[in-house]
């Protein structure tokens, strides 16, 4: 799950993250994947209604959908 990579890797690793101010607001982060996991979802179920964030939810379930159903086409013809 990417959640368990949350804030060891994926995290650190996007410059749009800032890891300090994160650490600042919620304290010290899990490195542990599960525990990783249960509190990003925890973070993301706090803030998931905010525009932006359903907007990225959306686009990324549009983009899913559209390659799966290219592929399908892609082998159909």
């Amino acid at each position: 799950m990417p959640g368990s990579r949350a804030f060891t890797e994926i995290g650190p690793a996007d410059h749009r993250v800032d890891m300090d101010a994160l650490q600042s607001q919620f304290g010290n982060l899990p490195t542990q994947p599960a525990k990783q996991n249960l509190f990003w979802y925890r973070i993301y179920k706090a803030y998931r209604g905010d525009l932006g964030i359903a907007d990225a939810s959306k686009a990324y379930v549009a983009a899913r959908d559209l390659t799966v159903l290219n592929l399908l086409l892609v082998f159909a013809t």
